[in-house]
């Protein structure tokens, strides 16, 4: 796990959905963001769970304490005196897409991350209290936009390829469908 970041809080009428992403596959990758900060004032956070060809129970586990901490752990708000809590969580997993370069290489492809995707439609399913929406996103849909000097910009940074990869469909989400435009102008103010 990494250090969770902050960014400067945005405008009052940003999203109140949490956001998990997820970059499946033996050496997985998730992003989470919790539209409150906490304590620390932190309010992204990144993981690396090395779940090899046997983690499916461990993903599952994971992505369940994950919804439950996001969705039902409430954040005071000291301005207000009051309790904030989201609207939902948001569920993101980027979709095995088998290329037709790879067919040379047939036989060294890895189908494991076609399984944890599984886990992570089986879990957006069987939470439908909290998961407000289970989203696929194609990894180039991601990596248009987001690339790492974008993402280091805002002061965001992921210890692995697979951690970058979740923030940046967790950005690209942000940013495209939830129309929160506070990340490009803190990636203006950064220039």
């Amino acid at each position: 796990m990494t250090t969770p970041k902050l960014l400067k809080p945005p405008p009052p009428d940003r999203t109140k959905l949490a956001i998990i992403a997820v970059d499946p596959g033996p050496g997985c990758g998730i992003a989470a963001y919790h539209p409150y900060p906490g304590a620390e004032g932190y309010n992204f956070d990144t993981y690396t769970l090395e779940l090899g060809d046997e983690g499916h129970s461990w993903l599952e586990a994971t992505l369940v304490g994950l919804i439950e901490n996001l969705r039902y752990f409430m954040r005071d708000d000291p301005a207000t005196n009051s309790v904030l809590t989201t609207e939902g969580v948001v569920l993101i997993c980027e979709k095995f897409e088998y290329r037709k370069d790879d067919v040379e290489n047939r036989d060294r492809i890895n189908y494991m991350a076609a399984e944890y995707v599984g886990v992570c439609k089986f879990v957006g399913q069987t939470h439908e209290d909290e998961v407000v929406s289970f989203v696929m996103q194609g990894a180039s849909e991601a990596k248009g936009f987001w690339v790492n000097d974008k993402i280091h910009r805002l002061g965001l940074h992921g210890s692995t390829r697979h951690e970058m990869d979740a923030l940046r469909h967790l950005l690209k989400f942000m940013t495209f469908n939830l129309n929160q435009d506070w990340l490009l102008h803190a990636l203006k103010k950064e220039v």
